[in-house]
């Protein structure tokens, strides 16, 4: 690591809890106030458990859509991981296909990170 990141991640680490608590106040807005579809899985949170989210990623069986509706609503942020890495060029000497990795294949899909800080 070069020392701009240390020196970046020093000054982020001294905010880190309040951080965390923006997050899980993001998570618990998901939780309580978004309207959401029915077919919107949320990532399991176990009770009695402090969560950290880097990454609130949640599964629809229709993911663009919901990317679509995001968006036109002012959620610019929401992001996707569109090809599963055995599929990405980068990786093609490794002669992976589609099928190989069927689960990956299907999250990859099914997979959006939303936001979890709000301006």
């Amino acid at each position: 690591m070069d020392g701009i990141r240390v020196r970046f991640l020093g000054v982020k680490l001294r905010h880190l809890e309040a951080l965390d608590e923006q997050a899980a106040a993001g998570r618990a807005w998901y939780d309580r106030d978004a309207r959401r579809p029915d077919s919107v899985r949320l990532p399991a949170a176990r009770p009695g458990c402090r969560h950290v989210y880097h990454v609130f990623a949640v599964r629809t069986d229709d993911r663009d859509r919901l990317r679509e509706a995001l968006t036109a609503q002012g959620f610019t942020r929401a992001s996707t991981i569109p090809i599963p890495i055995h599929l990405q060029p980068a990786h093609a000497d490794l002669g992976y296909h589609a099928g190989d990795f069927p689960v990956a294949e299907t999250v990859a899909r099914e997979v959006l990170s939303l936001p979890l800080f709000r301006k």
